[in-house]
């Protein structure tokens, strides 16, 4: 089976970012795969993904990232970013240009599973509950995964 990947399904999702939902179907529960482009200085919003383990594969631009309790880590084209299941993240560009990855979800992504935070610090900042960065970071940490960018 090959899915084309087709511009015109491009859509503005409410996270942030525009997407085109390049394989994310019922008949592949393990994986979804998606493009996604952040404008240049966007960024999305805080969220997470019950349950749903993401990768970032950069294709092209550059950002910064955030997961977990973990400090904005810089990011450019061909780096990937592991997001565990439940993490808090969020993804910024702060190119030129607009910030092009694939976001691989597994299992697939699916809208009911997002979860959104009920506020918004700045960039940078580490004003995150104390029980959810306890918990990110030994998630982070257990599986051997930096908690900091180096």
């Amino acid at each position: 089976m090959i899915k084309k990947h087709n511009p015109n399904d491009e859509y503005y999702f409410e996270e942030g970012c525009h997407i085109i939902e390049t394989s994310n179907s019922a008949d592949d529960e393990d994986v979804s795969i998606a493009h996604a482009r952040i404008e240049k200085g966007q960024r999305t919003k805080w969220h997470s993904l019950n349950n749903t383990t993401e990768r970032y594969v950069i294709l092209s631009g550059c950002g910064a990232v955030e997961a977990g309790t973990a400090k904005p880590c810089g990011i450019t084209t061909g780096d990937v970013v592991i997001v565990p299941a439940s993490t808090r993240q969020r993804i910024k560009n702060t190119g030129e240009n607009d910030l092009l990855f694939l976001a691989i979800c597994s299992p697939r992504f699916q809208k009911k599973t997002t979860a959104r935070d009920q506020f918004e610090p700045r960039m940078g900042t580490i004003e995150r509950p104390l029980e959810f960065s306890f918990i990110a970071e030994k998630s982070l940490t257990a599986k051997g995964w930096p908690v900091n960018c180096a």
